[in-house]
């Protein structure tokens, strides 16, 4: 099904309204990275939806699967990517999911996720708002020094309620996430044209498994054939497990 307000752009629809494995790693990463704003200047309520990435060959991935003819613009003051579609039954349908306007501290996870597509919304969320490091760690003990490879998985939100409600359901799937509480100070930074750009303090929220623990998280997410993946935390959760499973 192809439809869209824009002629010249038209929006594969069904990409989402097939509720699968694909349609629910789209959620989790609009409910991350993505964005609804209401238009203004019109009687009825119109949105736009919007997406904005760092990782340009991700986003154009998205973007091929979406709306292939739609252009996907630069942002001046960042190095950054950004996808935008003027569609009525796209933003129903995720306004329907949750992902609602202003929603960085507001915005929960959806309970209605079906249990055999959480791996695939959990991995749109971690390609959105997640980060994996892979390092060594040096311990000197007696004298001699050891060092031990490290693995660190976790997911960042500035809304308790997601992060609680992401929690809960990784539990029942066996995972046992720690959740911790971070505090960022009031920052400014010099934007590209000279101006200052001011980011307020406040608190975000992490869950992160370690280790071990992160194999099987890693594993779950990343199952072979999954339909979409961000590459650059694909190739880094593959190297990842190869540590972990003693293949390096």
């Amino acid at each position: 099904m192809l439809h869209g307000s824009h002629s010249k752009y038209p929006v594969h629809l069904d990409v989402f309204q097939r509720e699968d494995a694909l349609s629910f790693y789209l959620l989790g990463v609009f409910l991350t990275d993505g964005n609804i704003d209401r238009l203004s200047g019109h009687k009825h309520d119109l949105y736009r939806v919007g997406l904005t990435s760092a990782d340009e060959d991700w986003l154009k991935l998205i973007r091929d699967l979406i709306s292939p003819l739609r252009p996907i613009w630069k942002r001046k003051d960042q190095k950054t990517r950004r996808m935008e579609i003027a569609n009525q039954d796209l933003a129903r349908w995720l306004l329907s999911w949750g992902c609602h306007e202003r929603k960085s501290l507001t915005v929960e996870f959806p309970i209605g996720v079906p249990e055999e597509y959480l791996p695939d919304c959990v991995r749109g969320v971690f390609d959105g708002d997640g980060s994996l490091t892979v390092c060594d760690y040096r311990k000197v003990k007696n004298g001699k020094v050891y060092i031990y490879p490290r693995v660190n998985a976790y997911i960042c939100s500035g809304s308790y309620r997601f992060i609680t409600g992401l929690q809960h359901r990784l539990k029942l799937a066996g995972f046992s996430p720690s959740m911790f509480e971070a505090k960022k100070k009031e920052n400014s930074i010099i934007r590209s044209d000279k101006t200052l750009r001011t980011i307020r303090a406040g608190v975000t929220w992490r869950l992160q498994l370690a280790d071990q623990s992160a194999a099987p998280f890693l594993q779950w997410m990343y199952y072979p054939g999954n339909p979409l993946a961000m590459p650059r935390k694909a190739a880094l959760a593959r190297k990842a497990l190869d540590i972990l499973c003693g293949k390096q």
